[in-house]
C-alpha cells in the first residue's frame, strides 16, 4: 500500500518538507567523529513544524527505535523514516536554513564552514560565530579567503560573520563599526553622517578616511556585531562612556544614529 504522502504531487511534498525542515533561528552544525556533521535545532520546534513532522511520520513507515536513539536531536528526522523520504529530503535543511558554525575542540567555526561549503553546493546561508581566541587567526588564514571566494562565485550564497569583540556594550562600539565600514567596504558615507549628527572629533573622522582600502568584501559577505539583537539601553549607555562621541539632546539626531546602528544588527555591514 502506497503512503498517503507519496500520493501527493512532488511539488506539494516539497512544500511540506519546507514546513517540516525550516527553522527561523537557523540550525547549528556539529562535527561528528567521522568528519561528517549533523544539523541540530537551536530553539524548540514550533507547534506547526511539530504537527507537520508527526503527520509525515504517520503517513509513512514507522521509524526504527535504533535510528531514533542515535539521531534524536538531529533536525531532519524524515530521512530515517524510509528510503524514499531519505532520497527526497536528504540535504534539504541545508538549502532551506541558515547554518550556524561555532568553534569546537577539533575545528574552529571557519574551518568547519569551508569544509561544508566545498561539499554542499546547495548551502545558501551560513553564520560563523568564532570565539575571541580563534577569530584573529582565522580571519587571515586560507579558510577566510575561501569563504570570500565562494561568495564572489555564488550570488545565491550569504555569509554572516559575527565579530566576537564588536560588542554593543563596549564604549567603542560605534567607532569600531565605522572602522569596519571604512576598511572592509571602502565606505565613509556613514562616517560623515555620524559627524553631522553628533559631536565627534574631526581628527577621528579624518583618520577613518586614511584607512580606506581599494579591495572590498563581496556584498553577500556581511559583518555583524557579536550580539544578534539590538538593545537601546545598552547602546545609549555605551555611547555615554565614549569620550569621542556624545549624542545630542535633539530627538532627530539621536534617532539618526540609532537607526544606523539598528541597521548593523539587521543587515550587517
Amino acid at each position: 500500500m502506497i503512503s498517503l504522502l507519496f500520493q501527493l504531487p512532488r511539488e506539494l511534498r516539497d512544500q511540506i518538507y519546507t514546513y517540516a525542515l525550516y527553522d527561523g533561528d537557523g540550525l547549528q552544525y556539529r562535527t561528528c567523529t567521522n568528519e561528517f556533521g549533523r544539523l541540530h535545532k537551536i530553539s524548540r520546534t514550533s507547534s506547526i513544524t511539530g504537527l507537520v513532522t508527526r503527520w509525515l511520520r504517520q503517513c509513512s513507515f514507522r521509524q526504527s527505535v535504533r535510528a531514533r536513539a542515535s539521531c534524536a536531536s538531529e533536525n531532519n528526522q524524515l530521512k530515517y523514516v524510509c528510503k524514499r523520504l531519505y532520497a527526497e529530503t536528504r540535504g534539504l535543511d541545508l538549502h532551506y536554513n541558515c547554518i550556524v558554525f561555532e568553534d569546537n575542540t577539533d575545528k574552529d567555526a571557519i574551518k568547519q564552514c569551508t569544509h561544508v561549503l566545498r561539499r554542499c553546493p546547495r548551502l545558501r546561508e551560513v553564520a560563523i560565530k568564532c570565539s575571541l581566541n580563534s577569530f584573529s587567526s582565522s580571519c587571515i588564514n586560507q579558510g577566510f579567503s575561501t569563504i570570500m571566494n565562494e561568495c564572489n562565485a555564488r550570488d545565491d550564497l550569504l555569509a554572516r560573520i559575527y565579530v566576537p569583540y564588536w560588542c554593543q556594550a563596549s564604549p567603542n562600539f560605534v567607532l569600531l563599526g565605522l572602522f569596519f565600514l571604512a576598511t572592509l567596504r571602502a565606505d565613509t558615507v556613514d562616517v560623515a553622517q555620524l559627524a553631522h549628527n553628533t559631536s565627534a572629533s574631526q581628527r577621528l573622522i579624518s583618520d577613518f578616511a586614511l584607512l580606506m582600502v581599494p579591495t572590498k568584501l563581496p556584498s553577500n559577505m556581511r559583518i555583524f556585531p557579536k550580539e544578534e539583537r539590538f538593545s537601546q539601553h545598552t547602546f545609549e549607555r555605551s555611547c555615554r562612556k565614549n569620550p569621542h562621541i556624545t549624542l545630542p539632546n535633539e530627538e532627530t539626531a539621536l534617532a539618526a544614529v540609532t537607526n544606523l546602528v539598528k541597521g548593523w544588527f539587521e543587515y550587517g555591514l
